[in-house]
C-alpha cells in the first residue's frame, strides 16, 4: 500500500513538472517567433552569449544538438546579422569561431527574466 501511495505520488509530481517545462517550452517558442527567430536559434543564442569566442563543437555539446544542426542555425543567424565568425588565437586549430554582435548580446540580455 505505501508503495502504491510513493507511485501516485511521483507520478502527480512528474506530471507537474511536464506541465511546467511545456509551459516554459511555449513562452521561449512565443518569445524567439516575435523576434523571427525560432526556438533552437534562441538555444545557440545563449549557448554563444557565454563566451567571447565558441566553436560549433562547444554548441552542440551545450545545447545537446548535432553539430550539423548547429552549423545550419549558426549560418541562418549570420544571415540575419545574430553572429559574427573570425578566426582567433583562442581556437586556432578550429574552422571558425563565432562571436556575437552587439545586436545579440542586447537580444539575449533582453530575453532573461
Amino acid at each position: 500500500m505505501v508503495f502504491t501511495n510513493i507511485i501516485g505520488y511521483r507520478s502527480k509530481r512528474l506530471k507537474k513538472i511536464w506541465e511546467a517545462r511545456g509551459q516554459y517550452n511555449a513562452l521561449y517558442t512565443t518569445w524567439a517567433s516575435e523576434r523571427n527567430i525560432n526556438s533552437y536559434q534562441l538555444f545557440v543564442l545563449y549557448a554563444i552569449d557565454g563566451y567571447d569566442a565558441i566553436t560549433q563543437k562547444m554548441i552542440a555539446a551545450y545545447t545537446g544538438l548535432s553539430k550539423q544542426t548547429v552549423n545550419t542555425l549558426i549560418r541562418a543567424l549570420k544571415e540575419s546579422g545574430y553572429t559574427a565568425a573570425k578566426q582567433t588565437s583562442s581556437f586556432p586549430h578550429k574552422k571558425e569561431i563565432h562571436q556575437f554582435g552587439a545586436q545579440t548580446r542586447d537580444l539575449a540580455k533582453r530575453s532573461r527574466v
